[in-house]
């Protein structure tokens, strides 16, 4: 017969005092109006280890009035365990965080088994297991998101969202800046045909972001021009080196992730090379990017740095509820590759 695990009335028992001076005691409780003198710890401590008693982790969290669980949940299809993820830059810099301040982390890896991942279960918030959570993903369901803000559930999202009648919390990049300075290097290399390309319109906030960073470096500079190429166009090889060549293109700006990696199949078959024919820049560092080039010219975000301001976010929120909608933006920067030539001179 299994032996019956002791519980805190046994500890009691043994060392001749009541219960709650052992749950007090066990719980590390030194905020007791009549202190627990030391003489009493220890009779407490020694029956405990005498009997073998260890505390529930579950319960002692509770009693300190949190489970110090934050929760990560992504609405995207997979969940970013793989290096090669754009996301998983973001996930070390959340667990490195998240171990500083002493929380443990809560990875919400259940509900992805279809193309678009649910928080909510049954009608359940299933993101309650944790005292919070941090939330990401390009195309977040904004229906869930009013049901947590409903709930005054704790969170924080990674990347500006606009959730409409509300005010969210949210860390993200600098986009506006680094788009700029991206441009900004192009018009100095002499280019004034240039085109902005995206695979899909969502997220919208940071590519609008990006765009306004892009449109905002060109005002005012004589000859410069910015297309942005229609995403049926972007879609067929034939018809973007048409509006290449018609536009007089001479450098091409990706804006989110696989974009680089459509621009370069399209680039190929087209007999384009970069940057002898085509310069390009990028205005975030996929890792998927990478393998194109040796030393690419692109935006470098610190997603690490998203991730643990984030943590700190969610760690505000939770010590004190009704402060204002925290918004945050970390500074990224461009940085200048081999696959922007100078415009040669007519």
């Amino acid at each position: 017969m299994t032996k019956k695990r002791p519980t805190q009335a046994d500890v009691a028992r043994l060392a001749g005092v009541a219960r709650s001076t052992v749950s007090m005691v066990i719980n590390g409780r030194d905020d007791l109006p009549v202190p627990i003198s030391e003489n009493t710890r220890q009779k407490v401590m020694d029956a405990a280890r005498q009997l073998g008693y260890s505390p529930n982790p579950a319960a002692q969290m509770l009693a300190h009035g949190t489970n110090m669980l934050l929760g990560v949940f992504t609405y995207e299809a997979i969940f970013p365990h793989d290096e090669a993820n754009f996301y998983y830059a973001y996930l070390n810099g959340i667990q490195r965080q998240a171990a500083r301040q002493n929380y443990n982390l809560l990875l919400f890896t259940q509900n992805h088994n279809s193309e678009q991942p649910q928080a909510y279960r049954n009608a359940m918030n299933t993101l309650r297991l944790a005292s919070g959570s941090i939330i990401m993903g390009r195309k977040p369901d904004l229906d869930e998101i009013k049901l947590m803000l409903r709930e005054r559930y704790p969170f924080v999202h990674l990347g500006r969202r606009n959730v409409p009648g509300y005010e969210i919390d949210w860390v993200t990049h600098n986009y506006k800046v680094g788009s700029q300075q991206a441009v900004q290097y192009l018009l100095d290399m002499g280019h004034r045909r240039i085109a902005y390309v995206v695979t899909d319109i969502f997220p919208q906030e940071p590519l609008q972001d990006k765009l306004e960073g892009c449109e905002h470096a060109i005002e005012g500079v004589s000859g410069a021009l910015l297309s942005v190429v229609p995403k049926d166009i972007f879609n067929d090889t034939h018809m973007f080196g048409d509006f290449v060549r018609q536009n007089d293109i001479t450098a091409l700006i990706c804006g989110d992730i696989g974009s680089v990696t459509h621009t370069m199949n399209h680039l190929d078959a087209l007999n384009l090379r970069v940057p002898q024919d085509m310069s390009l820049v990028s205005l975030l560092n996929d890792r998927a990017n990478f393998r194109f080039f040796d030393k690419p010219s692109y935006v470098q975000l610190n997603q690490t740095a998203v991730g643990e301001r984030a943590v700190d976010s969610l760690i505000a929120r939770l010590r004190e509820p009704d402060i204002p909608p925290q918004q945050i933006m970390i500074e990224c920067a461009f940085v200048a590759g081999d696959t922007v030539a100078r415009v040669k001179e007519a």
